[in-house]
């Protein structure tokens, strides 16, 4: 929940006129892309986690 929360207070704080922590500007289109592609990652990651943990290592799954 803590990731997630951080991810979505960072996306609230971009902003064309304001540069990011390397002095850096974007536009509202990379903006967007940046956000989008961050948030993909986290959910990809998630999601992969879960199927992981769903289908190979729950301890019913673990036969050796």
């Amino acid at each position: 929940r803590e990731d997630i929360l951080k991810l979505i207070t960072r996306h609230l704080h971009l902003h064309p006129l304001i540069p990011n922590e390397n002095n850096e500007y974007f536009s509202t289109n990379e903006i967007w892309v940046i956000s989008v592609k961050e948030m993909y990652d986290f959910v990809l990651n998630m999601i992969l986690g879960m199927y992981m943990w769903t289908n190979w290592y729950q301890k019913d799954h673990w036969i050796l």
